[in-house]
């Protein structure tokens, strides 16, 4: 059976987009818009509601984005090629190839997609993907996390399951932007629910003794260490398996919204 992947750019504070709708932090340098690219290759179809959908659409509908690089040529060659699954009430048609267009989110439809596909699927949004997180249908995630705090915005995580995670992977960049991968210990059935206003995703780490350490520029002795993952910083919910994946060039190479 092929995974479902959601993937996600979120800040230390957990959120993918600011109280502005703005996610300009999460514009990746080239390592990780590399990364991000190679992660999404392999995979045959985009879950998408409208919102991240109007964002993506462009690296096909504007074809100066690819002229701008070979990195960001090869992004728009590989969103170009998978299928999309448009999820909207109110978006009238679609504006690229390979894409169709569903009223609503069926559950038993993505079931049926996952057991018959021939390769993976990804599900961007934190709406879309907390729906798919309620049915029990997200295998992995993958969080792409930016040392930057934007106070309040739109949560990673909007799902009020409650999933027992393990660490699989740390950040593959020590630099500016990190990746943190997730299993979940329970088995699907086994996942329980909070309070609708309790948005928390409590996590194990069982293979690292410490969690990351992000350092203000302007505070050289203050550093903060994470021991655990708070309730948007997670981008992998995964069954077990490993994954990997990145990408630059523009922030909407990975459109977190």
């Amino acid at each position: 059976m092929a995974k479902l992947v959601y993937v996600a750019n979120v800040s230390l504070d957990g959120y993918i987009e600011d109280a502005h709708g703005s996610f300009e932090w999460t514009a990746p340098t080239d390592e990780v818009f590399t990364f991000i690219t190679d992660l999404v290759r392999p995979a045959g179809t985009y879950l998408y509601g409208r919102r991240l959908y109007e964002t993506m659409a462009v690296w096909e509908t504007d074809p100066t984005l690819a002229a701008q690089s070979e990195l960001m040529a090869d992004f728009a060659n590989v969103w170009q090629a998978a299928d999309k699954i448009v999820y909207s009430t109110t978006l009238h048609a679609v504006s690229t190839a390979n894409t169709r267009l569903e009223r609503r989110f069926d559950p038993d439809a993505v079931r049926d997609l996952k057991t018959s596909a021939a390769s993976d699927l990804t599900v961007g949004g934190a709406t879309l993907a907390a729906h798919a997180l309620d049915a029990g249908l997200v295998d992995e995630c993958q969080l792409f996390m930016y040392p930057v705090l934007v106070g309040e915005g739109k949560p990673a995580f909007l799902s009020d399951a409650r999933i027992q995670l393990e660490l699989l992977e740390e950040p593959s960049s020590r630099k500016r932007t990190g990746r943190l991968r997730f299993g979940d210990e329970q088995p699907m059935l086994e996942r329980r629910l909070e309070d609708a206003h309790n948005h928390r995703l409590d996590c194990t780490i069982s293979e690292h003794g410490t969690g990351s350490i992000f350092r203000s520029p302007r505070a050289s002795r203050r550093s903060a260490q994470v021991g655990g993952a708070p309730s948007g910083v997670l981008s992998s919910i995964s069954s077990g398996k490993p994954s990997q994946g990145s990408a630059d060039g523009s922030r909407r190479a990975s459109g977190s919204s």
